[in-house]
């Protein structure tokens, strides 16, 4: 959201350690933004630390070319078909009974937490539980203009309640036979 933010924090790099500083620096109604690049992570990024450490941060990749995705006879346009920043999830799996995820954000619920112009694709790892999961129940999450592989969960919500309240729109979840144009 032009202007939201209080503060805009670059990342010196896609890689999730600087990534990582940057989340760290920022404060509530802060932006982040993540340079143009393709990076592997192989740990999770975490935006605060626990329920009462949460943050409501913009977490921005730099850029996404929007158009119309073409599926059988379903056409969608303003959809993201192609992002500047790529992501690859490379987190591995350590315990089948805990979620991993690429991104993991303890959302405030008096600050808005959006994730955006990202393209999250598969790596080598073994995460298959999510690109992105949320910790805590907000109404202030916006996940938007992203693109999701396949072969992962879009976003998890553990606890209860499992509930996801905020927007969730123009992302694309590549699936199948998807011609971009």
């Amino acid at each position: 959201i032009a202007g939201y933010g209080q503060t805009i924090i670059p990342a010196a790099s896609c890689e999730k350690a600087d990534v990582q500083s940057a989340v760290n620096l920022a404060q509530n109604d802060d932006i982040v933004t993540i340079p143009a690049g393709t990076c592997i992570w192989t740990t999770t990024l975490t935006i605060g630390t626990s329920a009462s450490l949460n943050k409501g941060i913009v977490l921005k990749g730099a850029d996404c070319t929007m158009g119309t995705l073409t599926n059988g006879s379903l056409s969608k346009s303003g959809l993201p078909t192609a992002c500047t920043t790529v992501i690859i999830d490379n987190v591995p799996s350590t315990n089948p009974n805990n979620l991993q995820s690429v991104i993991t954000a303890w959302t405030s619920p008096n600050f808005l937490t959006q994730i955006t112009n990202i393209d999250f694709r598969a790596g080598t790892g073994t995460s298959g539980q999510a690109m992105i999961r949320l910790m805590n129940t907000s109404a202030l999450v916006r996940i938007d203009h992203n693109r999701f592989p396949s072969s992962r969960r879009e976003i998890v919500t553990p606890g209860n309640p499992s509930c996801i309240f905020g927007v969730f729109d123009h992302n694309c979840a590549v699936r199948g036979k998807t011609s971009q144009t």
